[in-house]
């Protein structure tokens, strides 16, 4: 795999609203993505660091995924020699 095709990881926010998108489309039928984007920016800031745990370790699993994933890749191989 090259380092071109190695998926970045997803930040707490972005695992959140990955999640969350449906249900929040589903709660505003009539609402556009920018609405919806904005209603979810919302719920992000008014939401207890106890409940933001959870995303964030899922955007912590993600990023071990993204730099095992690097690591394989030879891109880390690549930046060392030029660095050289």
């Amino acid at each position: 795999m090259s380092a071109e095709k190695v998926k970045k990881p997803l930040s707490s926010y972005l695992c959140f609203c990955q999640e969350e998108r449906e249900t929040f489309k589903a709660q505003n039928p009539d609402a556009g993505m920018t609405d919806i984007l904005k209603l979810m920016g919302e719920a992000w800031k008014d939401m207890p660091q106890a409940q933001r745990a959870r995303y964030e370790a899922m955007a912590a699993a993600d990023k071990a995924r993204y730099t095992a994933e690097l690591a394989s890749s030879g891109a880390n191989t690549q930046l060392n020699e030029w660095m050289e």
